[in-house]
């Protein structure tokens, strides 16, 4: 794997049918990750092209970045990788990994090149890592029809603020 691209994997119960119902809806991104902040799909997923969507990004408060992204990969159940229009070296990759115990593992790559210093600390490996066990375990609970966690709780509140 190339030193520019951070990497970060979680386990979930369920399989890739069930993961993509949230996976293969960008508009339902929000629900999961607290840095975007809306998603509105403007071109739908078709003829074997992903969709392009407008989103609002946060990368840190008080910052609000709307970007134009494009699924440049789209294998439904699989992998779907997101790329900023104006620039395809930002991507986003997520893929979906069946095991044999009937586990999916998520692994993601996130590449940014060209970020100023102000948000290095955010894609940081081990930011991204601590991201994603946040994102995966909010993900899980809404699989599994658990409520949202206090911490979740907490941070909508202070979002409010």
């Amino acid at each position: 794997m190339r030193d520019d691209v951070v990497t970060a994997r979680s386990v979930f119960d369920q399989s890739p049918d069930q993961l993509w119902q949230v996976l293969g809806a960008p508009e339902m991104y929000s629900r999961f990750v607290p840095q975007i902040a809306w998603c509105e799909v403007i071109e739908p997923a078709e003829g074997g092209h992903g969709p392009t969507c407008l989103m609002r990004i946060c990368p840190q408060r008080g910052v609000l970045v709307e970007e134009r992204v494009e699924a440049m990969v789209w294998r439904p159940r699989e992998n779907v990788v997101w790329c900023s229009v104006e620039d395809h070296h930002r991507w986003l990759s997520i893929e979906l990994r069946p095991r044999p115990d009937g586990q999916t593992e998520l692994v993601v790559d996130l590449h940014i090149p060209g970020l100023s210093a102000r948000y290095a600390d955010i894609v940081a490996p081990g930011a991204v890592k601590r991201e994603l066990a946040e994102v995966s375990d909010r993900l899980g609970r809404h699989l599994t029809g658990r409520p949202p966690s206090r911490a979740d709780h907490s941070r909508q509140a202070e979002d409010v603020k």
